[in-house]
C-alpha cells in the first residue's frame, strides 16, 4: 500500500501554496522567503542593465565593520532578509519582507548586485587564494590545472558541477550508484555503447530536477549562473535565480559570522536553554517545570525551542523507510519494494505510514558550517598547514606522525578524483579547504539486558589538529541505523552515506568566513573503521572472521578442525602436524585494490548460485560493497584494523588462556594457567589501587576497552611478576604489552617500525608454541584477532598511525547517546532527536562564531582567578597552584621544616649554617598544588586541604638529584651521579631569601619541595618498590620529574607511572 500524504494539521507540518505539498515548517518558511525575495527584486529589477567593467560601490557607500566591508548593496540584501524569527517560530506567521528603499534606482542596485557577484566568483580550488598550495608543485611535480572564470561559472566549480547532481540522496535517481549488478552511474563500457557521455547525462538530469520540491531546493543551492552579465529572475514558485541565491547565501553567511547572536537577545537565551536541556538530559516534563519555576526567564516551550534551533542552523534530517526489524533500508534499487526481502515484513502500516525509518543527518551542511565562522574556519586549516611536515625528511627517518604521512594519503594527493570509474580533472584534496574525514561505525547495546542495538555513523574531522579532532564537540554524526536487530543488508543503509559523499566529491557551495568569500567545498572520506564484524558487513563485503579466507589484507587460507562439527576456519601460520614454517608477515602475500575489485566482480557476475558460492569462498568476498563507490576508497588500506577492538579482544583472549577459560582447551603440554586464588589476589590488588593510583578486575565481563588497555599497560606487569611457573610466559606477556605501547605512540620511524615488525613476528611465533602447540584440537587459539597483529606495521605505513582511526571516540559517543534514552519502549526516537540536537548545536556554534561563548560543555562551577605562581625564567617547568597560605618558620611547629631548609641551602650552595640561617625569612608562602608543565598536577599532603573521600592519592613524585658518590669521604674529589628517588610531597614552599653580603645568589626566590623520601629499591624486572619511608628532605623545584602512583602487591608498594597519553580507568568492586 503506498504511503499517504502527511496530515497538514500534524505537529511540525503545514501545507505550502508554492509547491502544493505538505512540508515541514522550515521548508514552508524557506519557500515563502524565496517567493518574497523574487517579488521584491522583480519590482526593482524589471529592466536589468549591463554592468560596466569597473563598476563598484563608492567609498561613501562602504560601512566598515571589523574585517568585513559591508556595501550598501549588502545592506539592502540584509534588509530584504530581515524576518521576525521569533514570531515565525512561535506563532507560525508569515515572514514580512522589508523592500528596498524607494529612492534607490533599479539600475544602481543592479550594478552593485552584479559587482558583488563578480567579486565573490568561485575560483578553482588550486588557486583560491591567488596562489597554489604551498609545496604542492614540489610534491606532485606537475603544474596545477587551472580554468578561466568563464569555464568555472559555466560548470559550477568543476566539470561535473554540483548543480548537475541531484539535490540530496532521495532525489538522486539519475545518479544511482551501481550496486549488486543493478544499473547506476554509467560505467566506461556503457557510456561508449549509449552514445552519451557522463557530462551530457548529468546536464539532462539537472534539467529534469524541477519535478520534486526537495530536488528543486538542492539544485538551486548548488547551481551556478551561466553568465554574470545578466541577472535572470526565475518564477517565484521555483525559488530565486541561481545568481541571486548566491548573493543571499553570501549575505546570510556574512551576517551570521559578523553579527552572531547578541547576548541580550531572546535567541541567545534560547540557545543556552537548548544547550542546558541537552547536556542534562532534561525531559519535556522537567523542562516545563523549569519554565514554570523561573518564569522571569521567558523561555519558550520545548517544541518551540527545538524549532527555533532548527531555523537558526537549517539542519534537517532526511527520512528513509526501513524494515521494521532493521533488516534493510528501502533506498536505491530497493526504493519501490513494499516488503522486506529478508523477513517479509510489510513496509507500510495499514494507514500508509512506514513501520520504521532511518533518520539521516546530512554531513555536507555540517561541514559547510565549519567554515561559516572565523574560529572554526581557521582551525580547519590544520591539514593544509601540516600535511607536508614529514615530506622533506632530512634525517631520512621515515617519520609517520599523522594520517597525512600514510601511503594512501600520498597516493590520493597525486591522483585525480574518480567517481565510479570516471576521472575528474582535479586531484583529491588539492584545495586547502577540502575536508578529510574518517568514518566510524559500530553497534552498541542500548540496555544491559535485552537485545536492542543501534549502529551510529560517526565521522572524525582530520582537518583539525590531533588534539581537537577527537573531542566530542568536533565529531560529526550522520545518524544511526535503528534496531531492534542488527541490519542484514548493511549496504542498503550505507548507500545513503555513499550517495552524499559522491555528491560532496564534486563540490558544494560554502562560505569561508576567514577569507570572506564563497568557494566550492569538497568532502572526502577514504578511511572507514570499526570492529571486524562491523567493517565486514558495512564496508568490505568480505567474509566473517571464521571463513576460509577471513583476512582482508592477505590471502592466508584457514583450516578446520579435522573430524569436528565446528564449521569455523582458523588461520595458523604453521598447519597442524607440520613443522614450523618460514612464513612471516613480510612473506604473506598482500591483497591489492585491483585484485579485490576484480575478484568481487567475478563473484557478482557468477552465472549460477553454486559458482557464486565457490568463488565467494575462494576469494573471501561475498559481493562488491557499496563503500567501494566512495571516491578515494582503496581496499584494503581504507579499512584498517581498529586498535581499540584489536587489543581488547587480544587481551581478553590472552587472559582467558592463562585463566584456563579459553574454549575449555586447558594448557595442553604447557603450564601457563594461573590458579583462581592468584586471580582473586590480583583482582583485590587492582581494586585497592584505585585509591593509590592518580585518576574490579574480578568481574571482567563489564570492563571497557579502555579498562583492558590501562590494566594491561600499567598494572599487569607488576601484578603478574613471579606468578607463572616459567619465566618465558611472563616474558611473552611483556612483549605483547611493549608492542601495544608502541602501536599507540604518536610517532613512528622506519627504524622503529622495522623493530616492531620483528618483535611481532617473534611474539606470534612464541604464541603458537605456547597456546596452539601445533595441534589440530588447539586450532581455536589461532583466531583472526591474533593473526591481525602481523599486518600492523604495514597498516601503519599505508593507512597512518593507529591512533588516527581508532574507535575510542565511537565508544564514548555511544555512551553519551545511551544516556539520552528516556523510554525503553521508544528508545530510537530519543536517539534520533539527540543526534539531531548535537548536530544542531555544533552547527550553531560554528555558524555564529560562538566557540568562545558557547563551550562544548557547561562548567559546573564558575572559574575563579585562583592565586598561582610561575617563574618562566628560573622555573619554567613548574606552576604553583591554589590554595596559598603563609607559614611562619619561627613558630615551634615549623622548626623542623626550618632546619631542613637550612640543610638544603648548605648542601646546594656550599655555605655555612649561620649564613644559611640568616638568609631564611621569618615567613614563607605555601601552595597546595604543583603543576608540571604540559603534564600532571601534584597535590601536597599537608598543604592541600580540599580533599574528598573518593579523592585519589596524587602526592607521590619521582625526582632526580646529583649525588656525590664520595660524600662520606671528605678528602676525596667529589664524583656526582644522577640518581632517581621517590617520595611523598608534603609541602610546596615559595621562599624569598633575605639579602646577605656573605651569600650572593642570582635568584633570590626559590621553589622548595618538602618530600618524605621512600626507601625504594629496584627489583630484577626494573620496578621500584618500597616498604618504609627513610627521612624528610628539601629539594629544589627543578628536580621533580613526574607524578607516580602506587600498587600494593604482596606486602610491598610498587610505583607505577602513566605511560603515553592514555588516561586512568576506574575499576569498581
Amino acid at each position: 500500500m503506498p504511503p499517504k500524504s502527511r496530515n497538514a494539521n500534524s505537529t511540525g507540518f503545514v501545507f505550502c501554496d508554492h509547491c502544493s505539498k505538505t512540508v515541514s515548517r522550515i521548508t514552508f518558511w524557506r519557500h515563502k522567503r524565496d517567493a518574497q525575495y523574487n517579488e521584491a527584486l522583480a519590482a526593482n529589477l524589471s529592466n536589468p542593465l549591463q554592468p560596466t567593467a569597473d563598476i563598484g560601490p563608492s567609498a561613501e557607500e562602504e560601512l566598515e565593520a571589523g574585517n568585513i566591508s559591508i556595501t550598501s548593496t549588502e545592506q539592502a540584501l540584509s534588509d530584504l532578509s530581515d524576518v521576525d524569527d521569533e514570531d515565525a517560530v512561535t506563532h507560525g506567521n508569515q515572514h514580512t519582507t522589508a523592500h528596498p528603499s524607494p529612492g534607490r534606482q533599479a539600475s544602481e542596485l543592479v550594478h552593485e548586485l552584479t559587482y558583488l557577484y563578480n567579486q565573490m566568483q568561485i575560483q578553482p580550488a588550486g588557486v583560491e587564494d591567488g596562489s597554489t598550495h604551498p609545496g604542492h608543485d614540489e610534491v606532485l611535480n606537475e603544474p596545477q590545472t587551472t580554468r578561466s572564470d568563464e569555464e568555472d561559472v559555466e560548470s559550477g566549480g568543476s566539470d561535473l558541477g554540483a548543480g548537475n547532481i541531484a539535490g540530496g540522496v532521495e532525489g538522486a535517481a539519475e545518479w544511482d550508484l551501481e550496486w549488486d549488478g543493478l544499473p547506476g552511474l554509467v560505467d566506461d563500457d556503457q557510456s561508449d555503447a549509449g552514445g552519451e557521455d557522463l557530462e551530457a547525462q548529468s546536464v539532462d538530469a539537472a534539467n529534469d530536477h524541477n519535478v520534486s520540491d526537495s530536488d528543486n531546493e538542492d539544485s538551486e543551492n548548488s547551481s551556478q549562473p551561466e553568465s554574470s552579465a545578466s541577472l535572470n529572475l526565475s518564477s517565484p514558485k521555483s525559488g530565486p535565480a541561481p545568481e541571486l541565491r548566491l548573493l543571499w547565501d553570501l549575505q546570510a553567511a556574512r551576517n551570521r559570522a559578523h553579527k552572531g547572536i547578541p547576548e541580550d537577545s531572546s535567541a541567545w537565551t534560547s540557545v543556552k536553554a537548548f544547550k542546558l536541556q541537552m547536556e542534562t538530559n532534561l525531559g519535556a516534563n522537567g523542562y516545563q517545570k523549569f519554565r514554570n519555576t523561573f518564569e522571569t526567564l521567558e523561555l519558550p516551550a520545548l517544541s518551540t525551542l527545538r524549532q527555533e534551533m532548527a531555523y537558526l542552523c537549517g539542519l534537517e534530517p532526511q527520512l528513509f523507510d526501513c524494515c521494521k526489524n532493521s533488516c534493510m533500508c528501502f533506498v536505491g534499487p530497493y526504493a519501490s519494494l513494499q516488503a522486506c526481502t529478508y523477513c517479509s515484513q510489510n513496509r507500510f502500516q495499514p494507514d500508509g505510514q512506514p513501520f520504521n525509518q532511518f533518520h539521516y543527518v546530512p554531513i555536507i551542511p555540517q561541514c559547510v558550517s565549519l567554515y561559516s565562522g572565523k574560529i572554526s574556519a581557521n582551525a580547519m586549516r590544520y591539514r593544509s598547514q601540516h600535511e607536508f611536515d614529514n615530506l622533506l625528511d632530512l634525517d631520512n627517518s621515515g617519520s609517520i606522525t599523522d594520517i597525512y604521512d600514510s601511503i594512501l594519503y600520498r597516493e590520493l594527493r597525486e591522483s585525480n578524483i574518480t567517481v565510479n570509474g570516471h576521472e575528474l580533472p582535479r586531484r583529491y584534496l588539492d584545495s586547502p579547504r577540502d575536508v578529510l574525514l574518517t568514518g566510524l561505525t559500530d553497534g552498541f547495546q542500548l540496555f544491559r539486558r535485552g537485545k536492542h542495538t543501534a549502529w551510529p555513523f560517526l565521522f572524525v574531522n582530520n582537518n583539525l589538529s590531533p588534539a581537537s579532532r577527537y573531542q566530542s564537540g568536533n565529531v560529526l554524526c550522520a545518524g544511526l541505523i535503528p534496531g531492534p536487530n542488527k541490519p542484514k543488508d548493511h549496504d542498503s543503509f550505507t548507500y545513503v552515506v555513499v550517495q552524499e559523499l559522491t555528491k560532496a566529491a564534486f563540490g558544494v557551495q560554502a562560505y569561508d568566513a576567514l577569507d570572506d568569500k564563497m568557494f566550492d567545498l569538497r568532502v572526502f572520506c577514504p578511511w572507514k573503521c570499526g570492529d571486524m564484524p562491523a567493517t565486514t558487513s558495512a564496508y568490505t563485503g568480505g567474509k566473517h572472521h571464521g571463513a576460509k579466507h577471513p583476512c582482508r589484507f592477505c590471502y592466508i587460507q584457514g583450516t578446520r578442525i579435522p573430524g569436528s562439527s565446528n564449521i569455523n576456519h582458523y588461520i595458523p601460520i604453521t598447519r597442524p602436524g607440520h613443522p614450523p614454517s618460514n612464513i612471516t608477515s613480510s612473506t604473506l602475500k598482500l591483497r591489492s585494490h585491483q585484485d579485490w575489485m576484480q575478484q568481487a566482480k567475478q563473484v557478482d557476475e557468477a552465472p549460477t548460485q553454486a559458482e557464486r558460492q565457490r568463488l565467494s569462498q575462494a576469494h573471501g568476498i561475498n559481493h562488491t560493497a557499496i563503500a567501494s563507490k566512495i571516491p578515494g576508497f582503496r581496499f584494503p588500506w581504507s579499512v584498517p584494523f581498529d586498535l581499540m577492538h584489536l587489543l581488547e579482544n587480544t587481551i581478553k583472549n590472552y587472559i582467558d588462556h592463562i585463566c584456563g577459560d579459553f574454549k575449555d582447551m586447558g594448557s595442553g603440554s604447557e603450564s601457563y594457567i594461573l590458579a583462581p586464588s592468584v586471580w582473586k589476589e590480583i583482582g583485590h590488588a587492582t581494586f585497592a589501587s584505585n585509591k593509590t593510583v592518580p585518576s574490579t578486575f574480578e568481574d571482567r565481563s563489564y570492563m571497557t576497552a579502555e579498562a583492558h588497555l590501562v590494566w594491561a599497560t600499567m598494572y599487569s606487569r607488576i601484578l603478574l611478576r613471579n606468578r607463572f611457573t616459567h619465566q618465558r610466559y611472563y616474558t611473552h606477556w611483556c612483549r605483547l604489552i611493549s608492542i601495544i605501547e608502541r602501536c599507540i605512540d604518536f610517532k613512528s620511524t622506519a627504524e622503529s617500525r622495522a623493530q616492531l615488525r620483528s618483535d611481532i613476528e617473534v611474539w606470534y611465533d612464541e604464541y603458537e608454541k605456547i597456546f596452539y602447540q601445533y595441534k589440530s584440537e588447539r586450532l581455536p587459539a589461532c583466531v583472526l584477532t591474533i593473526h591481525a597483529w602481523l599486518h600492523v606495521p604495514d597498516i601503519i605505513e599505508h593507512s597512518g598511525p593507529m591512533w588516527a582511526y581508532w574507535c575510542w571516540v565511537m565508544e564514548r559517543f555511544c555512551g553519551r547517546l545511551s544516556r539520552a534514552v528516556s523510554s525503553r519502549k521508544w528508545p530510537y526516537a530519543s536517539l534520533n532527536r539527540r543526534i539531531l540536537e548535537i548536530g544542531t548545536l555544533h552547527s550553531i556554534r560554528h555558524m555564529y562564531a560562538l566557540e568562545d561563548r558557547l563551550p562544548p560543555y557547561t562548567a559546573m562551577y564558575k572559574s575563579k582567578n585562583t592565586p598561582s605562581y610561575h617563574d618562566t625564567e628560573h622555573y619554567p617547568e613548574v606552576i604553583l597552584r591554589y590554595p596559598r597560605t603563609i607559614l611562619y618558620l619561627d613558630s615551634p611547629e615549623h622548626s623542623a621544616l626550618r632546619r631542613r631548609i637550612i640543610r638544603h641551602l648548605i648542601t646546594q650552595y656550599d655555605i655555612t649554617a649561620n649564613v644559611a640561617a640568616a638568609c631564611i625569612p621569618p615567613d614563607v608562602e605555601q601552595y597546595g598544588r604543583l603543576q608540571i608543565k604540559d603534564a600532571d598536577t601534584v597535590n601536597s599532603a599537608l598543604g592541600y586541604s580540599l580533599k574528598e573521600e573518593n579523592t585519589r592519592d596524587a602526592t607521590f613524585i619521582q625526582y632526580e638529584l646529583r649525588v656525590d658518590q664520595h660524600a662520606h669521604q671528605r678528602n676525596r674529589e667529589p664524583v656526582f651521579r644522577q640518581m632517581t628517588f621517590f617520595g611523598q610531597l608534603e609541602r610546596i614552599i615559595l621562599c624569598w631569601l633575605k639579602p646577605s653580603a656573605e651569600f650572593q645568589v642570582k635568584n633570590d626566590m626559590l621553589v622548595l619541595l618538602d618530600v618524605n623520601l621512600c626507601d625504594a629499591v629496584q627489583d630484577r624486572f626494573g620496578f621500584w618498590e618500597y616498604e618504609n619511608f627513610r627521612y624528610r628532605e628539601i629539594i629544589d623545584g627543578k628536580s621533580i620529574r613526574a607524578l607516580v602512583g602506587r600498587i600494593r602487591d604482596r606486602g610491598k608498594w610498587v610505583f607505577v607511572q602513566r605511560s603515553g597519553a592514555m588516561e586512568h580507568a576506574e575499576y569498581t568492586d
